[in-house]
């Protein structure tokens, strides 16, 4: 629950990614310690001498996709997808919380979140079941 108010927080933040028209604050050594991806994109290049850059554009993710996955790598856990999602489940078939979850485990590849890619992968089989039912 630590990683997660440093998360909501933004306290000691050293690091904005820009996702579409919103900005989400992180910090560089949590997301360095959880994805090699990061660590490679954020620490890798690095010249001695030469300044990170503190604003990182992502591109192909979804601003909601990407404030989830940020939720897994502080918490280990998705958000509460009873709450964000689940219910398109019931309003429009399950379509949206289907591409939704897609993405996310895109997102999970993209970012080399093992876990989070197993996470996905389980929910998504789960929909399909409920939708064949």
């Amino acid at each position: 629950s630590h990683f997660s108010d440093l998360l909501l927080s933004k306290e000691g933040a050293d690091i904005t990614f820009e996702v579409g028209s919103k900005k989400l604050a992180a910090h560089r050594c949590v997301l360095a310690a959880r994805s090699t991806v990061f660590k490679k994109q954020l620490f890798g290049s690095m010249d001695k001498g030469a300044a990170a850059p503190s604003v990182v554009k992502i591109d192909g993710i979804e601003a909601s996709v990407f404030e989830a996955l940020l939720t897994f790598i502080y918490t280990d856990g998705l958000p509460d997808l009873d709450r964000m999602h689940v219910w398109l489940l019931y309003s429009e078939g399950g379509e949206k919380d289907a591409t939704w979850l897609l993405q996310l485990l895109e997102a999970a590849e993209r970012y080399d979140l093992q876990k989070l890619k197993f996470i996905c992968e389980e929910k998504f089989a789960n929909l399909i079941c409920e939708n064949r039912m």
